[in-house]
C-alpha cells in the first residue's frame, strides 16, 4: 500500500471532487466532439465545453496565463474580456481551428500575419492534446482499478494539457484580437473618411454661412462629401442598390429648385410646383439626416461593426439618401421628366375633384390606387401627349421613335392608333354631351372618364347626363376605349417594373406631402 501511494505521490492522485470534475470535462468533450461547430447545437456544445475547461482548470488550481495585454484592447473588446481571467470565447477557437489567415470586410480582402497563423497552429496542437488525454480518461472509467492505474492519464498529464492549452490560447488571443482591431480600423476607415470630409464641410459652413452650394469652393468641399458618402452607400447600403454614381450635382438641382419656388410662387406653390419641391426637399433633408448621422457616429467609433452592412442606423440613412438621391437624378435633372411628373400629380389632383373616390384613395394608399394611377397616366397622355411624352417614352422606349436629329420622340403605330380612338370616344362623347346642352362639354367629357377610371363600367350613374339616344353608342365606345386602355395599363406596368415602381412610388409621395419621411435621429449605430 505505501509503494501504490509513492508510486503516484501525493500531488499526481485525484480526489473524489477532482475525479467528478474531470468526469463531467470529459463528458462535455465527447459530445463537444461528435457536432459541427457551426452548427447551433455544435456552437452550445463547444461553449459548454470551454465552461467545463476553465471549471476543471480552476478546480485543479491551475494558474492561468498572463493576459495583461487585454487593457490594450478598445473598448468594444475589453467589454468581451473585462478581466484577466481565462474567458473562453468559442469564436477565437472557431478562429483557430478554421485556421483563418485571410478575412473579406466590406469587399476587401484582409490577411492575418504568418505569426498569427502559426500560433493558431500551436493552440490546435493543443486542443487536440487536451481531447486525446481526456477520451484516454474516457476510456479508462469502464476499466478496473488495476487497469485504471496504467491506462488512466495521471494529474501531471492532465495538468500540463490544460496549461499547454491556456498557454497557447492566450498567445492567439492576443495575436488574432490584435490584428482583428488593426484590420477593422482599415475596415471602419471608410465611414472615418466620411466623417472627416462632414467635419471639413461644417468648418467651411461656420466661416462661410451655410448657402455653400452658391460658392465654388463650398460646392468642392460639399462635393468631397458626397463622394465620401457614394464610397460609403457602395459597401454599407445592402437594403438597396449601393449605387456609387450618385452626384453632388443633383444637390445643387435641389437648392435652385427651393429657390425657384419660393421666388416664383410668394404666396404658395401650385401643385406642379409642390411636387417639384418635395422631390428637392428629399435630397436636402436625406443630405442632412446622412450628415446628422456621421457627427453622431464619430462620438462612438468603437460601436460601428467594421462590416459596415451590419450597422441598421448607417443602413438607414444610406438607403433613404440613396432612395432620394435617385428619384433627384432622374426627375431634378431631367427637366422634361420633371415637368411630366408635375403635370401627372396636377392631373391626379384634377381628378380627385372630379372624382372624390380617388382622393380616398390616395389617403388610405389602397392596393387599387395602383390599378388606377396608370390608366390615368394614359388618359392625360391622350388628352396632352406633348405633356407626357418625355416620361411614358422613358418607361416604354420600344413604343416611340426618336427621331435621328434628336428633339421630342414621336408615337409609334400602335400608339397612334391608340390615340385616334380616344379622340374618336371623346368626339362622340361631346356630340351626345351638346346634343343634351350641356353647358361645358369638356369638362363633362372629363368628368366621366375620371368616374370611369375610378368607378369601372357598372355605375348607372355614369351616363346620366347622356340623351337616352346616345347612350348605347357613347357606352360601346367608352368601353371599348377601356378595354384597350387596359392593356397598356399593364404593358407600363410589367415592361419595366422596378422603373414603374419607382415612379409610382414618387408619384404617391408627392401626392401625399403631408406624410414626411420619418428622418428624425437618431437611428441608432
Amino acid at each position: 500500500m505505501t509503494h501504490f501511494f509513492r508510486f503516484f505521490g501525493p500531488h499526481d492522485s485525484f480526489s473524489s471532487s477532482d475525479e467528478t470534475s474531470v468526469n463531467r470535462l470529459a463528458e462535455a468533450s465527447r459530445l463537444a466532439a461528435s457536432l459541427d461547430i457551426k452548427s447551433t447545437e455544435g456552437i452550445d456544445s463547444c461553449v459548454a465545453y470551454l465552461a467545463a475547461i476553465e471549471a476543471a482548470s480552476t478546480h485543479l488550481q491551475i494558474q492561468p496565463a498572463a493576459r495583461k495585454y487585454r487593457e490594450n484592447f478598445p473598448l468594444n473588446y475589453r467589454s468581451l474580456f473585462p478581466t484577466e481571467a481565462r474567458s473562453y470565447r468559442a469564436d477565437v477557437l472557431e478562429a483557430s481551428l478554421e485556421h483563418y489567415n485571410v478575412i473579406w470586410v466590406n469587399g476587401e480582402k484582409f490577411e492575418f500575419t504568418a505569426e498569427a497563423t502559426q500560433k493558431a497552429e500551436h493552440l490546435q496542437v493543443a486542443w487536440i492534446d487536451l481531447g486525446a488525454v481526456l477520451e484516454r480518461w474516457s476510456r479508462s472509467r469502464h476499466l478496473s482499478s488495476r487497469e485504471q492505474a496504467s491506462s488512466r492519464p495521471s494529474r501531471a498529464e492532465l495538468t500540463s494539457a490544460l496549461k499547454a492549452l491556456d498557454s497557447t490560447w492566450a498567445k492567439f488571443e492576443e495575436r488574432y484580437i490584435s490584428e482583428l482591431v488593426q484590420i477593422e480600423a482599415k475596415a471602419r476607415s471608410i465611414i472615418v473618411h466620411a466623417i472627416e470630409r462632414e467635419r471639413c464641410l461644417q468648418q467651411f459652413e461656420a466661416k462661410h454661412g451655410e448657402d455653400v452650394w452658391e460658392m465654388p469652393e463650398g460646392r468642392a468641399v460639399q462635393r468631397a462629401l458626397v463622394a465620401a458618402i457614394t464610397r460609403l452607400n457602395s459597401v454599407a447600403n445592402v437594403n438597396r442598390k449601393g449605387r456609387d454614381d450618385l452626384r453632388s450635382e443633383v444637390l445643387f438641382e435641389a437648392h435652385m429648385t427651393l429657390r425657384q419656388v419660393n421666388w416664383y410662387n410668394p404666396n404658395g406653390a401650385s401643385q406642379e410646383d409642390r411636387a417639384a419641391r418635395t422631390l428637392a426637399m428629399d435630397v436636402v433633408e436625406s443630405f442632412k439626416a446622412m450628415r446628422q448621422y456621421l457627427t453622431e457616429v464619430a462620438n462612438c467609433l468603437e460601436r460601428v461593426d467594421p462590416h459596415l452592412g451590419n450597422n441598421a442606423g448607417l443602413v438607414a440613412r444610406l438607403a433613404d439618401w440613396e432612395e432620394s438621391w435617385e428619384v433627384g437624378t432622374a426627375y431634378l435633372q431631367q427637366k422634361q421628366a420633371l415637368h411630366a411628373l408635375c403635370d401627372a400629380v396636377s392631373e391626379i389632383h384634377r381628378v380627385q375633384i372630379l372624382s372624390p373616390k380617388l382622393a380616398d384613395m390616395c389617403d388610405e394608399c389602397d392596393v387599387e390606387l395602383f390599378m388606377v394611377l396608370p390608366r390615368i397616366m394614359w388618359l392625360r397622355f391622350l388628352e396632352e401627349p406633348v405633356q407626357q411624352i418625355p416620361l411614358l417614352a422613358r418607361l416604354l422606349p420600344h413604343r416611340f421613335s426618336v427621331p435621328c436629329s434628336g428633339g421630342m420622340p414621336t408615337l409609334g403605330a400602335a400608339l397612334q392608333t391608340f390615340s385616334d380612338k380616344y379622340a374618336s370616344t371623346t368626339q362622340t362623347l361631346s356630340d351626345a354631351y351638346t346634343a343634351s346642352g350641356v353647358s361645358d362639354v369638356e369638362h363633362a367629357v372629363k368628368a366621366l372618364l375620371a368616374k370611369r377610371v375610378t368607378h369601372g363600367g357598372d355605375d348607372i350613374m355614369l351616363y346620366s347626363d347622356v340623351p337616352i339616344a346616345h347612350v348605347a353608342p357613347a357606352k360601346a365606345q367608352v368601353e371599348d376605349l377601356f378595354h384597350e386602355l387596359e392593356a397598356w395599363s399593364i404593358e407600363l406596368q410589367r415592361h419595366c417594373p422596378e422603373d414603374w415602381n419607382q415612379y409610382s412610388a414618387v408619384l404617391v409621395h408627392c401626392l401625399r406631402t403631408e406624410a414626411e419621411k420619418d428622418r428624425q435621429g437618431p437611428f441608432g449605430v
